[in-house]
């Protein structure tokens, strides 16, 4: 049976504002982002009715962004009422505002929001991001838990089959610049600071997992018709130059934005 991962990239933080703040901590939405989620919501983009649980992202936006969002999903009746918090869903770099908060410090903060989750997939450290470490902005880091969260997902899904769940539907809300990572698709990933996607949009995906256990997020037609990407007719350049060559134009193009250049390891030196 196959499952469906509606991915959406965070809406707008303050962070996003220009002239951007990078000295912002774990920022919070503005006015202008929760309208944004509102307007994904209204749109019926989603089906609210399908979704059976919704995982972010530990990252305050992200998370307003998912209660926003899949709300009515939240509160349907058959889906998990808590948003699962994801540590290996968290942005790509180490700056201020792609910093979380410590568990305790999140769980009162969201409490305080009304905003319900499930923190126990958050570990002590989640947030801090020293070289060698798992969250270290590395290539070779952020793939491993690129895949990690793609092995979550797939464990989400598998738990919701067992219980009878016919092609479950899971939300995900995360960050532009991680979402290239776990989808594995680099196409137009310097169109924005950072990354390829708007804020708010949301892609949809099948999980597929391969004969040597590799999960992949594969985009659906639908995903693509809405992004008027051009199907079985004329290619484009981009996509003709295959994800590894696009990957490597996405770095140069984050370097030429200013951002943090990604070191092919995480090894301390």
């Amino acid at each position: 049976m196959p499952i469906t991962v509606h991915c959406v990239r965070h809406a707008e933080g303050e962070h996003n504002l220009e002239p951007q703040d990078f000295t912002l901590l774990d920022p919070k939405l503005t006015p202008t982002g929760q309208a944004q989620c509102l307007a994904l919501l209204n749109s019926g983009q989603i089906d609210q009715t399908r979704i059976c649980v919704v995982a972010a992202s530990p990252m305050f936006r992200t998370l307003e962004t998912a209660h926003l969002v899949f709300g009515p999903a939240l509160g349907n009746g058959h889906c998990n009422p808590q948003i699962q918090a994801l540590a290996d869903a968290q942005e790509v770099c180490d700056y201020p505002f792609n910093t979380g908060s410590d568990p305790s410090v999140l769980q009162a903060r969201v409490s305080a929001a009304n905003i319900p989750v499930d923190l126990s997939r958050v570990p002590e450290g989640w947030n801090t991001k020293p070289r060698g470490s798992r969250y270290f902005p590395a290539r070779d880091a952020l793939e491993a838990r690129a895949r990690a969260c793609r092995e979550q997902l797939l464990e989400l899904g598998r738990q919701l089959e067992k219980t009878g769940v016919e092609d479950p539907e899971i939300g995900l809300v995360a960050h532009g610049g991680i979402l290239h990572f776990v989808t594995g698709d680099w196409e137009g990933a310097g169109t924005y600071s950072g990354t390829g996607w708007r804020n708010a949009e949301a892609r949809s995906y099948t999980l597929i997992e391969g004969a040597g256990g590799e999960v992949m997020l594969v985009e659906t037609v639908g995903s693509q018709e809405r992004r008027a990407k051009r199907l079985n007719t004329e290619v484009t350049p981009e996509q003709e130059q295959g994800q590894e060559q696009l990957f490597e134009l996405a770095m140069e193009a984050w370097e030429n934005q200013g951002l943090h250049s990604l070191p092919l390891t995480s090894s301390a030196e």
